[in-house]
């Protein structure tokens, strides 16, 4: 019986070491190899050229944001304090509303606040996200003191809360503008959780039918997602305030904000041989000269891969994000 007991431990322990766990805070990317093909082609859009913000991770399920998905929802900077999640407006000076992921998150209108300021966190308004107990920024103190946050804690993202927010805002430490606002999050089960997951998809009519069964840490050791150094959190946050409430005039100014995100860790901004996400996709057929061995090019084709998966990508915002492809 105790053999037993120490061989399911054990086993329990190989099981836990395949899914290294992801601290909360932590940001992650989505990938593309050495022949620029995106992790994402046709299937998850929503999820090319993707930065996620890590909530929470145990050995049942990981949690976790889409940041570089603004909407076409927003917040007044009046309406801080009390938002409403539902509102739309085609003011250039709303605060944005981002997708997070298909699925609610409970409480302050299913919305999460976030912000990088050190004005902001010098006057304890938030929590650090890897020290916060719940995705709202909320702190047991008996658990984490202020004392004890680590640099890395101080330097990266933070929870808050609507109230904090407005707070900031109300003492000149910010504008309504310094802070991302997400509603939804995205879940990733893993092995032991994705048969029940998949049931209750079938139950409640949910499409599990991409659903990695290996959990994100599968998909991370599989290369189609990486780990962003902490050095690079805060650039990556300012380029994603620059994006603004979305609309028919600007989907490509946001997308093109998303990628220059998603792609500060490379060091130099948008690569020399790839096409501007302004330009029109070259959907003619054959070129000259084009190389059928080529995996980078669609077959047959001189359309290159890259450009085929940002053009499905911004079909994906304009259709579930805007409303007009």
């Amino acid at each position: 019986m105790e053999k037993q007991k120490s061989d399911e431990l054990t086993d329990r322990e190989i099981e836990q070491s395949r899914y290294p766990k992801l601290a909360p805070g932590t940001l992650i990317r989505s990938t593309r190899n050495e022949q620029n093909i995106p992790s994402f082609l046709l299937t998850r859009q929503e999820y090319h050229q993707s930065l996620i913000l890590i909530l929470s991770d145990d050995e049942s399920i990981t949690l976790g944001l889409l940041l570089n998905r603004v909407s076409a929802r927003g917040i007044d900077r009046d309406d801080v304090r009390n938002p409403d999640p539902i509102s739309d407006s085609l003011s250039s000076d709303k605060l944005p509303i981002r997708y997070g992921g298909e699925y609610a998150i409970r409480g302050q209108g299913g919305m999460a606040w976030f912000h990088c300021n050190n004005d902001v966190k010098n006057a304890g308004l938030g929590t650090p996200l890897a020290a916060a107990t719940t995705i709202m920024g909320a702190a047991d103190p008996t658990l984490v003191k202020p004392e004890s946050y680590t640099r890395e804690m101080l330097d990266g993202i933070w929870a808050c809360t609507p109230a904090q927010a407005h707070e900031a805002i109300s003492q000149k430490l910010a504008s309504h503008k310094d802070f991302l606002v997400v509603n939804g999050v995205s879940v990733w089960p893993k092995e032991r959780a994705v048969v029940a997951a998949a049931m209750m998809g079938r139950a409640l009519g949910g499409n599990f039918g991409y659903m990695p069964k290996d959990g994100l840490a599968g998909e991370i050791q599989r290369g189609e997602f990486e780990v962003v150094g902490t050095e690079f959190i805060r650039p990556t946050v300012k380029l994603l305030l620059q994006q603004e409430l979305l609309t028919v005039t600007n989907v490509y100014k946001n997308l093109e904000l998303a990628k220059q995100a998603w792609e500060i860790m490379d060091g130099d901004g948008d690569s020399a041989d790839e096409t501007s996400a302004a330009q029109d996709v070259n959907m003619e057929g054959l070129g000259e000269g084009y190389d059928e061995e080529d995996e980078s090019l669609v077959y047959k084709s001189d359309v290159k891969v890259a450009d085929l998966t940002d053009d499905a990508l911004r079909k994906w915002v304009s259709t579930f994000l805007l409303g007009s492809p």
